[in-house]
């Protein structure tokens, strides 16, 4: 089971979205697959037409089951109807009851502990998080494998990945084995814009090949998530649709290659 976050300290970048195209075409493609939401604002269900409910907090602190906390996503909300997903996907909520959390879990590995009990029914565990630092941040760090972070090509976006990349550093401290960063994905990019143009090149010459193919800013993502689906079972055969199939394209080759180094 691989345990990967996506992250930025900054919100609006297009994160949650991001976070479940990845765990949806993973479940279209045949895996089993987990969608952690950690993020109080619970938008990574909202994403999928999933109602915000307190999930994690339960799992966490009630001490619930799984059974009564994960909550499936329906097929033609991944793909067309007439292309279901040969995987699964299924999804932990999140509300404002993740924030009192930390203070009532006395446990900071307890997190980890409740994801090893699923190791042997999930291929992929994909964490959405928050964007403000939280006191679950250390939970989420011990727990997780390794990082995508989404970034648009502005100013405050590049400074929460700045932001991102130095509490990774932090937090390898603390660990035995080192976090991985599968990459950086500029999102929402404006191609006719100077100042994202200009920004991307820096990313670029300050990150080298840890920069994947940007993702240009379009209107169908967010159409998708009015309904409650992905962009693949909304408008399979758009630029958006092709647009991240090719990005997930990229997420599984840099997990096989993060696997194959270790």
């Amino acid at each position: 089971m691989k345990i990967v976050a996506v992250a930025n300290r900054k919100g609006g970048v297009g994160k949650s979205t991001t976070s479940v195209h990845i765990a949806g075409s993973l479940a279209a493609r045949g895996h089993r697959v987990l969608l952690i939401d950690t993020d109080p604002q619970g938008h990574a269900g909202v994403c999928l037409g999933i109602r915000k409910e307190p999930g994690l907090y339960n799992l966490i602190v009630e001490k619930a089951n799984y059974q009564d906390v994960l909550r499936p996503v329906p097929p033609t909300a991944i793909m067309p109807e007439d292309r279901p997903p040969s995987g699964r996907l299924l999804v932990l909520p999140s509300d404002e009851k993740t924030q009192v959390i930390p203070m009532l879990a006395k446990n900071p590995f307890e997190f980890k502990e409740r994801l090893q009990e699923v190791q042997e029914i999930f291929d992929f565990v994909i964490i959405d998080t928050a964007p403000t630092v939280t006191m679950f941040d250390g939970a989420i760090y011990l727990a997780v494998e390794a990082f995508l972070y989404v970034t648009e090509c502005e100013k405050l976006s590049l400074d929460g990945l700045n932001s991102g990349l130095r509490q990774i550093e932090e937090f390898d401290r603390q660990r035995q084995t080192p976090l991985h960063v599968l990459g950086i994905l500029p999102n929402k990019l404006r191609e006719k814009t100077a100042n994202h143009i200009a920004n991307l090149s820096a990313v670029r010459e300050r990150f080298g090949d840890l920069v994947w193919e940007p993702i240009a800013q379009r209107t169908t993502l967010s159409e998708a998530t009015n309904f409650g689906q992905l962009v693949f079972a909304y408008a399979p055969d758009s630029e958006a649709a092709q647009a991240m199939w090719a990005m997930v394209d990229k997420f599984e080759e840099a997990v096989g290659e993060w696997q194959k180094s270790n």
